[in-house]
């Protein structure tokens, strides 16, 4: 059913481009995308039991977008990834950009209630080859696919202060009111939003709040269930702050999950990188994620993950950027051990 749904729209918004594209005087099509592969020399992980080491090549990403706009203030973008077997629409995404302070999206995107990490960051802006585990644990959890779901958010810059609110099914891709989600209480969903705040150049500081609250839900022919999960974070990012070339970013997040399998969970990442030139910069992470559900059981993991990044330009365009990381950590109960080093490579072309 999801793959049919994910067909008509692709197919409906295809037909749709090309009659606005061909009748509309302000109409304009614009293509672009980026792709992103691994070469792994090596990736061990223990498990309890036993080890396993593998090498290799991995096509993490492959993305295409297209955008058109309709009128001075309507316009839509879709985002299609083509290096997974499951579903390719990401985004589809109908904007009315009614001035710099006051935007509107209706449709599947990524919302700004979680994480700046997967909420906001671009993953073709990513600097280390994965995102950290708390901010994609907390995303999950609140009930986000892929960094997705579906509604409405409104998004706006007023002076130094970037906000961003949404309301939406709180379910992530493809599960849609009155087909997936053939009951429930009225007012339930996924509600929240964020701020950043850029009080001086160089630095931010910004967070989320969010809540997911449905009852009595019936989703695919389930028995009824609730939904009962909030989270929280925090952001401190400074750029060439009293040091030239020096950047760094920390982010703390959290939550609960008072619905199923209760539990609290908490963490961060903090990382710090120095450019040595535009083109090349040394990086350093730390992140840490903690779960403690009330049968008293209590999991945790870190990781440190060292790197180095290059971009390559052209006409002050980048067009290509390459890291090479060494990532290491454990996590608990068993301190079962991992680590990977690899090289990753990115080349993008967006519009």
């Amino acid at each position: 059913m999801q793959k049919k749904i994910a067909r008509l729209l692709i197919l409906a918004f295809a037909v749709w481009l090309v009659a606005t594209t061909n009748t509309s005087a302000q109409g304009d099509l614009r293509i672009g995308g980026y792709a992103q592969t691994w070469l792994i020399f090596n990736q061990h992980e223990e498990m309890i039991g036993e080890d396993f080491d593998t090498w290799g090549f991995r096509l993490r990403r492959a993305r295409l977008t297209a955008q058109t706009t309709i009128s001075d203030v309507l316009s839509v973008a879709t985002w299609l990834e083509f290096a997974g077997r499951r579903n390719i629409l990401l985004d589809l995404i109908v904007t009315a950009n009614f001035s710099p302070k006051f935007t509107v999206r209706l449709g599947q995107y990524r919302p700004p209630t979680q994480m700046y990490d997967t909420g906001v960051l671009s993953s073709s802006g990513l600097i280390f080859y994965e995102r950290s585990a708390i901010s994609s644990r907390l995303s999950g959890i609140m009930g986000h696919e892929a960094f997705r779901d579906i509604g409405i958010m409104a998004v706006g810059t007023l002076g130094p202060v970037w906000y961003g609110v949404h309301i939406g099914n709180g379910m992530g891709r493809f599960t849609q009111a009155g087909t997936n989600i053939s009951s429930r209480d009225f007012g339930g969903g996924l509600f929240g939003g964020r701020v950043d705040i850029t009080p001086i150049d160089g630095l931010i500081i910004g967070g989320h709040f969010s809540t997911n609250q449905q009852s009595n839900v019936i989703t695919d022919g389930s028995a009824p269930y609730d939904i009962d999960r909030t989270s929280y974070s925090i952001r401190l990012a400074t750029d060439g702050l009293m040091i030239p070339g020096l950047f760094t970013h920390l982010e703390l997040g959290g939550g609960s999950v008072d619905d199923t399998d209760e539990f609290d969970f908490d963490g961060y990442y903090l990382y710090a990188g120095y450019r040595i030139s535009p083109d090349w910069s040394i990086l350093a992470r730390y992140d840490y994620y903690k779960e403690a559900h009330v049968n008293d059981t209590t999991t945790d993991e870190d990781n440190i993950t060292l790197g180095v990044l290059y971009f390559w330009r052209q006409n002050n365009r980048e067009v290509v950027r390459m890291g090479a990381n060494y990532s290491f950590g454990d996590r608990d109960p068993g301190s079962l051990s991992r680590n990977t080093f690899l090289i990753w490579f990115q080349i993008r072309f967006l519009p």
